[in-house]
């Protein structure tokens, strides 16, 4: 974790919950840190870790640390023997194995150990296993935080073992003040069309994202043809590998496109009125987002899904026959 990270705005009351815990003593076993991908929870959870490990109280209701302290060179660099950060993109049973003979032993140079593991929700069956006993029952004198991005995917059992901590996306102004570190003359639109998430907007400015979305605007005005040449581009330069972003992308122009027609920025399509002429493009539109969403699934085809999508939209036809 660099400076920058560090320094992550939000979450105020996230730290405040976790200060008052470290404030008490009173400290749960198991954490798990929900909300959004790319929002900051494992920054949050690098932060509470070093706390954990150093074991002092904060001074003020946040996580904050003195840059000085040596606690950032160990836990940044991942060489603090009681700390342990594990993905699940890339954890195996060996890591696990490796794992559970370490945290039965006393930590080395803390009064705790602490396990971070990222991305919870994507552990397979097997791995999940070899884990939940440890997790229902950790050793004394060892805290696990448990970070996912769909808590409806976590099992019950671990659950009700845990402390939830929710968290939710950052405003704009906090996302355009975190993108100002890096240096960028699109910060507002970046903050903008990011959904409240820092790593979608870093990867919206690495990748002309606020060029790939005006050019998604232009063509849900201009004709299919162009839409063609917009869904080749996005396949070509593999914007569908993040498809979550892209998607994101997508749905905001056409909301904007819905806004655009109709005038109106919340919209009931079955109870006003000035709409009524309309509402057979809005029906279509929002189901245009509905498939959109179904391609979170991952054994779907992400490239069949959006070039789909501007199919739908521009061939009235093909929409209806789905009804």
């Amino acid at each position: 974790m660099d400076s920058k990270q560090r320094k992550i705005l939000g979450h105020k009351k996230q730290e405040s919950i976790l200060a008052k815990a470290l404030i008490s003593k009173k400290l749960f076993p198991v954490w798990i840190f929900y909300g959004p991908n790319g929002i900051g929870k494992l920054s949050i959870a690098l932060k509470f870790a070093k706390y954990l490990l150093i074991d002092e109280i904060p001074f003020k209701s946040n996580l904050d640390l003195n840059e000085n302290h040596n606690i950032h060179k160990l836990l940044d660099n991942l060489i603090h023997p009681d700390f342990f950060l594990l993905d699940t993109i890339n954890i195996s049973i060996d890591d696990i194995r490796i794992l559970i003979g370490k945290i039965y032993k006393t930590p080395i140079i803390s009064k705790r150990r602490v396990i971070i593991i990222n991305n919870l929700e994507n552990l397979n069956k097997s791995i999940y296993n070899s884990l939940l006993k440890i997790l229902e029952e950790p050793p004394k004198n060892t805290i696990f935080i448990l970070i996912c991005n769909n808590i409806g995917m976590i099992p019950v059992t671990l659950l009700s073992r845990s402390y939830k901590l929710r968290f939710f996306p950052l405003t704009p102004i906090e996302i355009e003040t975190i993108l100002k570190m890096y240096g960028n003359e699109d910060n507002k639109t970046l903050a903008k069309i990011s959904n409240g998430s820092v790593s979608n907007a870093l990867f919206l400015k690495d990748n002309d994202g606020v060029q790939l979305y005006n050019s998604i605007i232009n063509v849900l005005n201009q004709d299919y043809k162009s839409s063609n040449q917009l869904v080749a581009k996005i396949i070509e330069n593999n914007f569908y590998e993040n498809f979550n972003i892209v998607k994101q992308l997508i749905i905001q122009a056409f909301y904007f496109y819905i806004i655009n027609i109709t005038g109106i920025e919340k919209v009931n399509i079955f109870q006003n009125k000035k709409i009524n002429s309309i509402k057979h493009e809005i029906g279509k539109v929002l189901y245009i987002i509905s498939l959109l969403n179904s391609g979170d699934s991952f054994m779907l085809d992400k490239k069949a899904i959006i070039a789909e999508a501007f199919e739908l939209f521009f061939e009235r036809s093909s929409y209806e026959s789905r009804y």
